[in-house]
């Protein structure tokens, strides 16, 4: 009708420009994200292993079913010609494709379970692989492997707050990117130890600052927190890996029951120590420095027997050591060093209920947190040397129980010099008003600034965040 308004004719050139305009003003609103505020990045190499991984590839522990991950940008597989025949292993009942030694055939390994027996083979095909016996960091379970060659993983990738540091300083213990103050072309990532005009030292596996010890807050207590064992997980040992030191106990696959008239601690009996198979795949877990500083968390149920029961556990070594009475019903909460009342709460758990405890002594710092909750902290001003013998135990005093979902944790061991296993006293150093420390938590194999010294501000691009590839790999990066 007349009183309608005709649309314009666009031609197809008018039509193109537009398109051209628009794709034009999109790439230039991602150049300025990139460069003021969030920019992707890989990691290539293993020096944060493992809360980055590099260039690697990843073996299934048949135990605790967790990926194993083991960098490449350093160690590269040998592969060997194999014999590649079919069998049914004869503790799992796995049938399917076994490798074996192309002339001595005689000796195979379950790819589900691990397990390593002998076995006259005859026939098969030509094949390539590589044996490997693995500790695996997650449980402590020793099992066989045969690696086939394969393509490797990439490093994570991970996107960087170029803005954070616009609006604040950088913290101690943040995970950041900067350019490598020896070639600006290069950007590197490490966590964050030491801020402009502080004094550090590595002692025994700490960091200390300006002489006292630099304790993480309890995100980062988590975030470089690595798994030694887990409860729920240890599905192939026929034992479950603790002792009974005092008291009567069932000790079942999930849960522990245990108690007696006055105590009943139980004892872990695998090694604690900063051991991982990412550098070398065929290290053993007692190759690494034992670490006490450690968290344990579990749930328990218990019940007092007489009018006053605790729920019991010990952290530490015989050096320093620390334990705790939770109260149960009606009894307080106490916190002992070496032995000695250091500190109390009038918090209990109540009898027959289910509760979820966090106990941690790391950074010669003691915290108890029950359902989510911190009840108690309790400091100790020590240097603390690395022991010969760590301690995780729990149990029961005048109470009964079951402690079910048990999980232990160790903290990170930082070495003075890097691509060392010895010298565990560092040298102080001192970072100047215009510098930042920075330290890989591949503490073993890591290029830092143990090795070409401090990052200057300017070169602090910004605060990683999170792993957005591979899709398995998402995190939040702490």
């Amino acid at each position: 009708m007349f009183w309608r308004k005709k649309k314009d004719k666009r031609t197809p050139a008018v039509k193109a420009k537009e398109n051209v305009e628009a794709l034009a003003t999109a790439l230039a609103l991602a150049m300025l994200i990139r460069l003021f505020a969030i920019e992707a990045f890989i990691i290539p190499t293993g020096s944060m292993a493992t809360t980055l991984y590099g260039n690697h590839i990843t073996v299934k522990c048949p135990n605790c079913s967790d990926d194993v991950a083991i960098g490449t940008s350093t160690w590269r597989p040998s592969f060997q010609e194999v014999r590649v025949v079919r069998t049914k292993c004869p503790r799992c009942g796995y049938e399917g494709e076994f490798c074996t030694d192309w002339l001595d055939g005689d000796k195979l390994c379950c790819p589900r379970c691990g397990y390593e027996w002998e076995e006259e083979v005859r026939g098969g095909r030509r094949g390539y692989a590589k044996r490997l016996h693995i500790t695996c960091p997650h449980c402590g379970w020793r099992f066989a492997y045969d690696l086939r060659p394969r393509s490797n993983h990439w490093g994570d990738m991970i996107l960087v707050n170029k803005l954070v540091y616009v609006l604040r300083h950088p913290r101690r213990w943040e995970v950041v990117v900067f350019k490598w103050p020896r070639d600006t072309s290069k950007n590197y990532i490490k966590r964050l130890v030491g801020l402009p005009g502080e004094r550090l030292q590595i002692w025994h596996g700490d960091v200390y600052v300006n002489g006292k010890l630099a304790r993480k807050p309890r995100w980062a207590r988590w975030a470089l927190a690595r798994r030694v064992w887990a409860q729920n997980r240890d599905s192939l040992r026929e034992k479950p890996p603790w002792q009974v030191l005092s008291g009567d106990w069932d000790l079942r696959k999930n849960a522990y029951r245990g108690g007696g008239d006055n105590d009943a601690l139980i004892s872990f009996n695998l090694p604690i120590t900063d051991f991982t198979p990412y550098d070398d795949p065929e290290a053993e877990s007692d190759d690494g420095n034992p670490v006490a500083d450690a968290t344990v968390t579990f749930r328990v149920k218990a019940r007092e027997r007489g009018k006053a029961g605790w729920v019991v556990a010990v952290l530490g070594d015989p050096q320093h050591h620390v334990e705790l009475r939770l109260g149960v019903g009606g009894a307080t909460t106490r916190l002992y060093h070496n032995g000695m009342l250091v500190a109390t709460s009038p918090f209990h758990i109540g009898a027959d209920s289910s509760h979820s405890i966090e106990f941690s002594f790391v950074d010669m710092r003691a915290e108890v947190w029950v359902d989510g909750k911190r009840i108690l902290r309790y400091d100790i001003n020590a240097r603390h040397q690395t022991p010969d013998e760590v301690w995780v135990r729990l149990g029961f005093e005048h109470a009964e129980g079951t402690l079910t979902n048990i999980s232990i944790y160790r903290d990170i061991f930082y070495y003075p010099d890097a691509r060392s296993t010895t010298g565990l006293e560092g040298e102080e150093v001192k970072v100047s008003e215009n510098g930042f420390w920075v330290l890989g938590d591949n503490t073993r194999s890591s290029q830092d600034s143990r090795v070409w010294g401090e990052v200057p501000t300017d070169n602090m691009m910004g605060r990683a965040f999170v792993v957005f590839w591979p899709p398995w790999r998402w995190q939040v990066i702490k």
